[in-house]
């Protein structure tokens, strides 16, 4: 009866390339909308654990219940406090300010489809921003700010002319003195325009005169990590918290969440509404192939098939279109899941890399 459902098979061709299809259409969605969300799942859990390398503790402005970002500020005076606690080796306060827009030499702003226009500060300790200098030099001063290596190449930027910068507090010309990236040697900054002050020039044009978002700081090797903690949280003031790199990496992957989750829903939706309506288009088809092959089918009785066998024949043609379309909808799910890399990036809003 094998033999016999395979030939059945091979003998009606377009019946189940008919029939795979719809099958093979919503296993793709179903497939392509998980390898999606988790691959992207996956990458902001990497980015959030490079960001937060080469520090062991920030300082920041205490969080309500529930919240995962926009942590209030706290004051640059703290920096010289945590400095002064036992087991601290450095401390440095820093930015990522969204809003920064700078344009080019054409006169045209930079921008991106959903990726943040970040205004930052370069640190002394480059393993502590994970900021890398990668041609020219850091800025100095409150005429000079650097830019992402990437947005350098893909707009007409010129190491050493001036460029008007929008910031939080106005628009400003600034000189441009080098190109950096998030991450060596890979750029982990993907998507993210950079514009680079030093400390004291940030503080002034975005917005934050006396205060720093936070405070990144690294103890001395060695040391005890939670007694160093201890000394951190009784130093702070009121309104401010101490949290782990590893708490911080964990919380930047949940904030993602909120976007990934919904994109996820949305093409789940499609897969399942593809799939609602492939039960109903395979179970007419095979009623209808049933009602066609009573002659087939009463021919193999007469020739001394038992109903089980008929029966059974039946399901195996039903198991080999189920299983050949699966496997074939995984791997265009794989594909599908590339598509739409591809499809982000004709719009401007690069996915970044997922393993």
């Amino acid at each position: 009866m094998l033999r016999l459902a395979l030939k059945s098979l091979l003998a009606h061709k377009i019946r189940f390339a008919l029939t795979a299809g719809t099958i093979v259409l919503g296993v793709t969605f179903v497939v392509a909308a998980f390898v999606t969300a988790d691959s992207l799942r996956s990458t902001f859990d990497e980015i959030g654990v490079d960001i937060n390398t080469g520090k062991d503790f920030t300082v920041r402005g205490a969080l309500g219940f529930g919240e995962i970002a926009n942590a209030p500020p706290v004051p640059d005076s703290l920096t010289d406090t945590i400095r002064a606690i036992e087991g601290v080796e450095v401390a440095e306060g820093r930015f990522f300010v969204d809003g920064v827009i700078p344009v080019d030499g054409t006169g045209e702003a930079v921008s991106t489809l959903g990726g943040p226009l970040a205004g930052v500060n370069w640190l002394e300790d480059e393993s502590l921003s994970q900021y890398f200098l990668i041609s020219g030099r850091w800025p100095q001063g409150r005429s000079e700010f650097a830019i992402g290596a990437g947005t350098f190449a893909d707009y007409d930027f010129e190491l050493g002319r001036d460029y008007q910068v929008v910031t939080p507090t106005g628009p400003r010309t600034f000189t441009l003195t080098g190109t950096m990236q998030f991450g060596f040697p890979e750029d982990a900054g993907a998507g993210v325009v950079f514009s680079v002050f030093d400390t004291a020039t940030a503080q002034e044009v975005l917005g934050y005169e006396g205060l720093f978002n936070e405070i990144d700081l690294r103890v001395v090797p060695g040391a005890d990590l939670d007694e160093v903690r201890n000394r951190i949280e009784a130093a702070l003031p009121a309104g401010t918290e101490v949290i782990s790199s590893e708490e911080a990496a964990e919380e930047f992957g949940d904030f993602f969440e909120f976007f990934i989750g919904p994109l996820q829903t949305i093409l789940l939706t499609f897969a399942f509404v593809v799939l609602f309506v492939s039960t109903f288009i395979i179970s007419n088809t095979f009623n209808i192939v049933l009602g066609q092959r009573v002659r087939e089918l009463s021919l193999l009785r007469a020739l001394g098939a038992t109903p089980r066998q008929v029966r059974r024949s039946v399901l195996i043609e039903s198991l080999v279109i189920g299983v050949a379309a699966s496997a074939a909808g995984i791997g265009l799910g794989m594909l599908g899941a590339l598509g739409l890399s591809a499809l982000f990036d004709a719009f401007g809003a690069s996915l970044p890399d997922g393993p």
